[in-house]
């Protein structure tokens, strides 16, 4: 006598099937069909697929094998997908893991899968216990440059208690770039951490945030050669007037102290940064500035000056500096190798030849070799 089973016996019957039974069902049905099956029909209609020298067989088989065909395709996406699927339970699992590095590498790999539909877990990320995830989801919003993340950036610039990840903020607020940030990021200059503050100027640069100039001329009178350094680069990318008046006005302050013969700390790095900015921003008084810079005793700084003389439309140093070509230093090589570059004087063909046939930096060599191109020559 056979007994009936209630719907509540077959659910528990159910409920004890092995999880191992569903993997099976899961990848080995499909895999069997596209790797053991297909081989399988392949051999079994052999004699029916010589038909196809016949133009009644082509049209019975063609349709046949290209179904088949289709069909081995379609279950290989149905595995790709299912592991693509158990990829991204296990990262968004493994974001709850006690390890912090677990749950870094969890962000990376939803950052992976999902792409900009990851926003939202990077976002509750910002909230983690631990500064490297914060810091990696942060890093990731900027790169994705997710706009809805800039109020929780800007919240973490003002209130994070690790400065690294303060600094990665104001990062990420440029590369998002979105200029509501620059309020917040003008205060951040008053930070206690150098990198902070570091950060902070190299994102106004690069928002060429003209609101800017006025916080980053009056930082420049207390701070130290490299975050003058920077302040200089950061005003050259604003580029506008007051930019430019700010940076003459460190620039002759450094020239004037330098004279009478007063301490500085590494004025030619801050020279060197105030003369690069002049060339980015040009306007009255900027050119004889920065050709005072030709008679330097540092060669850098000549080359540099050199350069910066071209962006502003004056050729006229390429000839005082072309014996730089041979210096020993690579950089001060590349310098020139550059101004030659974006001057296009055919003029100093001859100089260009020469320096290419001893330059063995491959850096320099293709400036080289781009500035005989510009020129329209060939080596």
């Amino acid at each position: 006598m056979t007994t009936k089973l209630n719907s509540g016996q077959v659910n528990e019957k159910r409920k004890k099937v092995p999880a191992a039974f569903l993997n099976v069902k899961r990848y080995l049905v499909p895999f069997a069909l596209k790797r053991l099956l297909l081989p399988f029909v392949f051999v079994a209609t052999f004699p029916l697929s010589l038909s196809l020298i016949t133009r009644a067989g082509a049209r019975i088989m063609l349709p046949l094998l290209a179904a088949m065909v289709f069909s081995a395709g379609l279950c290989g996406s149905c595995v790709a997908a299912e592991k693509q699927n158990d990829r991204l339970r296990l990262a968004e699992k493994k974001l709850s893991d006690a390890a912090p590095a677990v749950r870094r590498g969890a962000l990376a790999e939803l950052l992976s899968l999902k792409g900009t539909k990851a926003v939202p877990d990077l976002l509750k990320a910002l909230d983690d216990s631990d500064p490297s995830v914060r810091g990696e989801a942060v890093l990731n919003l900027g790169r994705l440059k997710s706009g809805e993340a800039v109020a929780p950036l800007i919240n973490l610039l003002k209130k994070d208690i690790h400065a690294q990840v303060r600094g990665q903020a104001a990062l990420a607020i440029a590369g998002i770039g979105d200029l509501k940030a620059v309020p917040a990021l003008v205060q951040c200059l008053k930070d206690k951490a150098a990198g902070v503050k570091g950060s902070c100027i190299r994102a106004l640069g690069v928002l060429k945030a003209k609101e800017a100039v006025v916080p980053l001329a009056n930082l420049m009178a207390g701070a130290d050669a490299h975050l003058k350094a920077q302040a200089l680069t950061a005003l050259g990318q604003v580029g506008s007037p007051e930019a430019g008046g700010a940076v003459r006005k460190e620039l002759e302050n450094l020239r004037a102290k330098k004279a009478s013969g007063a301490h500085q700390d590494q004025p030619l790095l801050v020279e060197e940064e105030a003369i690069r900015a002049l060339g980015e921003i040009g306007g009255a008084g900027a050119a004889p500035l920065v050709k005072k810079g030709l008679d330097s005793p540092d060669d850098r700084i000549k080359a540099v000056s050199c350069r910066a003389l071209v962006k502003l439309g004056d050729n006229s140093g390429l000839s005082v500096c072309l014996g730089l070509l041979k210096h020993s230093e690579a950089g001060i090589r590349k310098e020139m190798a550059l101004a030659l570059a974006e001057s296009g004087d055919a003029s100093a063909t001859g100089a260009i030849q020469e320096a290419l046939r001893v330059e063995t930096n491959p850096v320099v060599r293709r400036i080289l070799e781009s500035s005989l191109e510009q020129s329209g020559l060939k080596r």
